[in-house]
Parts: C-alpha cells; structure tokens; sequence
C-alpha cells in the first residue's frame, strides 16, 4: 500500500499544471480517482485474503493481483489518451462527466 504512494503524484501534478486543457485534466482526473480506488481495493483485498487464508496469501492477494490489473488497466489508458480517445476506468463509470 505504501508504493502507491509513488503512483498518487503524477496525476495529480498533470491536473494542476494542465487544467486548462479539458481533454488532459479529465484524464489526469481519472487517473487520480483511480489510483485512490485502488488503495482502497488493495486494502479490502489483503484483509479479505489474510481473514481466509493466512498473511502470505493476503499479500498475495491483495497486492500482486490487484497490482497486475492496475499495470495493464494503465497502459490502456495511455496509449487511448495518446489516439485522442476517452477512457474510462472499470469502477468510475458513475461518477465520470466526460469533458
């Protein structure tokens, strides 16, 4: 959980210094939400997976999987940010307003 921390800048910096481009700062929106959401995931899963099996597993879990998902999750937004399309991440379709 703590190595997400690395993660939460960049976004968050490309939001303050891009917001009067629409189409980068609702990307950079998107990617800040979710990376929070999945410190939120990873926490959830490591509790569930250490509550059912044991410790190791729920790092297992609650780390590598969710981690494995959040890398590929990632490199589909990039190369849909650089075509010019919209994405939207799995888990925030509610609460997204496309620009």
């Amino acid at each position: 959980v703590l190595a997400n921390r690395v993660i939460v800048p960049p976004p968050l910096l490309i939001w303050l210094i891009k917001k009067d481009d629409r189409f980068i700062a609702w990307h950079a929106k998107q990617a800040l939400a979710f990376q929070v959401l999945f410190i939120f995931v990873v926490i959830v899963f490591m509790a569930l997976g250490a509550m059912a099996f044991d410790i190791e597993s729920g790092v297992w879990i609650g780390v590598v999987i969710p981690s494995l998902i959040w890398f590929v999750l990632a490199i589909v937004a990039v190369f849909k940010a650089l075509t010019g399309q919209l994405f939207i991440y799995p888990g925030l379709q509610p609460f997204t307003k496309k620009p």
